[in-house]
């Protein structure tokens, strides 16, 4: 049988300290005698073995800051216990770095729990599974240490004083640090030597509380929301909605910062906050009912600051003046904002197209402008504006908020086609046409050079392709290159660097025949006629100019037939398919 506690003309008593700005004190009390109850002891289940846990396995100094309850662990790694390595039973394996003779000393865990009517709770029973040792925090109060770990302060290099092979240690404890809501559980895992080959961690959490005989008010502050900005000189006015389930309120609190503020008996509860000062203000309502039950409302935190002045432009990158890429610009400006959007940007007058950040800090995304003037402006229908209330908006007008730079094209023009293709074998060669990768100026036919001879004839503009014509050379190699003294540059004065290249010209060794003609076939349907080359050469010969001039007309493209290959040239490729599915050239 579960033990029972009977309580007989109960007193309870609430009290309170208020303090004014002139550090001047006054305490009062409420008192009330609740009726003869009888309340028996339960246990609730606060957190099990096997449970969700976030861990930090980086080996790096976390200091003592990961403690507290409001620390940010939402980039630490997330895995059911047990957890650990070296054992084989582990749920979530964890690391230990990169050298296992010099593991990692110390291995952190948090677990958060909500809890309701935490003023109940007595007691905590406590189970800690670990190895070697373990210290256990609750909302950022150390609770029970492992007797393998010495007394005074634990750093992240302190060694456990012994091994600890997957101990369980137990322990009891007062439940007076528990929250109402949120509550966090949490752990630091010790090695007891660089070259252990293990570490083992799992928890559990009971609760022992008295049951509830009387449900407790519900609080809230409903106004100002919390992480609101106002300017001075502010003031606030502060709102909470109070409810009791079996009875009244009989009054709500106020505090800031611990210090009281106001009360006010009847709803809506509100007080005022006048003439706040500068600062940080941590604001709780407590809400009181008819029997003397009470409730701590969640705080809402609101600053009051003298940064009233409407946000700019601070800085931007890359700054105003030359530059040669211009994809992105990061803009900071000089206060935290909101209501930003990627389109409130213009860049020569077109919306940016991708936006990251937060805060006051942000980088608009867009295509390339043209090369010359770029005009950097807003939107004049922007949303932005900080995060005081009331807002103040951001001016496009002011100074620094619009800027200009001038796009540079800083990219050498360069050959991105030459037909035919550098190194191939040719029957024929008394053509060579080029193609550059942006538009051109000051290409002369006596520009190139084939056999150290100046090409005299040259058709093509802008960016290509150019031809240039020439007799055909004798047989053998053909070495082609580019006058030292050509002209070629792009638009922005940015020079051509070229390159030789050679070809190997034999008109007697292409090789290259007619192996089969499909005239006329049995289906009656011209569009299944075809004519089939063959290379019988023992070297690869390029195609590109090659050209069928009786019977058919048909220019071969830039291809390359291997020694031994075909080529189909089809009247209807997609006939020629249906017909032959297993031919792909």
């Amino acid at each position: 049988m579960r033990p029972i506690l009977l309580l007989f003309g109960l007193l309870v008593g609430l009290s309170f300290v208020s303090t004014d700005n002139s550090g001047g004190s006054q305490s009062f009390s409420l008192v009330t005698t609740a009726a003869a109850a009888s309340s028996e002891i339960i246990t609730n289940s606060l957190v099990t073995f096997g449970s969700d846990w976030r861990y930090y396995d980086k080996g790096i100094d976390l200091g003592a800051g990961w403690r507290a309850p409001a620390y940010p662990d939402g980039s630490w790694s997330n895995g059911l216990a047990q957890l650990g390595y070296g054992d084989g039973d582990e749920a979530t394996v964890l690391g230990f770095g990169p050298d296992s003779n010099n593991k990692y000393v110390t291995t952190y865990f948090r677990r958060a729990f909500n809890l309701t009517e935490a003023a109940a709770y007595t007691n905590i029973l406590m189970r800690l599974l670990r190895d070697d040792a373990g210290i256990v925090y609750l909302n950022g109060t150390e609770v029970f240490r492992s007797p393998n770990l010495p007394a005074g302060a634990i750093v992240f290099g302190t060694y456990a004083t012994a091994t600890g092979e997957n101990d369980i240690d137990t322990a009891s404890f007062p439940a007076n640090l528990l929250v109402e809501g949120t509550n966090v559980v949490a752990v630091e895992i010790h090695q007891q030597a660089g070259t252990s080959s293990d570490i083992s961690f799992d928890l559990e959490l009971q609760g022992l509380r008295l049951a509830s005989t009387n449900a407790k008010p519900i609080v809230s502050i409903t106004s100002p929301a919390s992480g609101t900005t106002f300017g001075t000189p502010a003031n606030l006015a502060i709102t909470a909605n109070a409810t009791d389930s079996d009875g009244s309120i009989s009054n709500v609190l106020f505090f800031s910062n611990g210090s009281k503020i106001g009360e006010d008996a009847s709803s809506p509860y509100t007080v005022s906050l006048n003439n706040a000062a500068v600062g940080t203000y941590n604001l709780t309502a407590v809400a009181i009912d008819n029997v003397g039950q009470f409730t701590t409302s969640s705080v809402v935190t609101v600053t009051v600051s003298s940064d009233i002045a409407p946000p700019v432009v601070a800085s931007k990158s890359p700054a105003p003046g030359s530059v040669t890429v211009l994809t992105n610009i990061n803009v900071t400006f000089s206060k935290a904002v909101v209501g930003v959007n990627a389109s409130d940007l213009l860049v020569n007058g077109l919306a940016a197209t991708g936006l990251t950040g937060s805060g006051s800090n942000y980088t608009f995304r867009f295509p390339q402008p043209p090369y010359g003037p770029v005009q950097i402006s807003w939107v004049a229908n922007h949303g932005i504006s900080d995060t005081f209330t009331p807002s103040h908006a951001f001016a496009t007008n002011s100074a620094g908020a619009n800027w200009q730079y001038q796009l540079l094209d800083a990219v050498p023009p360069a050959l991105v086609s030459i037909n035919p293709p550098p190194g191939a074998t040719i029957a024929g060669l008394s053509s060579i046409s080029v193609t550059f990768s942006e538009p051109v100026t000051g290409v002369n036919a006596s520009d190139l050079l084939v056999n150290s001879v100046p090409v005299s004839s040259l058709a093509g503009s802008g960016s290509g392709p150019y031809t240039f014509a020439f007799p055909q050379p004798p047989q053998g190699t053909v070495q082609v290159a580019w006058a030292a003294g050509h002209g070629i540059q792009d638009f922005s004065g940015n020079p051509f660097s070229p390159a030789p290249w050679s070809y190997t010209l034999d008109t007697n060794s292409a090789g290259v025949v007619i192996s089969e003609i499909m005239y006329h076939p049995s289906s009656e349907n011209p569009l299944e006629e075809y004519i089939e080359i063959y290379n019988k050469g023992a070297t690869s010969v390029g195609l590109s100019g090659w050209r069928f001039t009786s019977g058919i007309d048909f220019t071969f493209p830039n291809v390359v037939l291997p020694a031994g290959g075909y080529w189909v040239v089809a009247a209807n490729l997609a006939a020629f398919n249906a017909k032959y599915p297993g031919i792909t050239n």
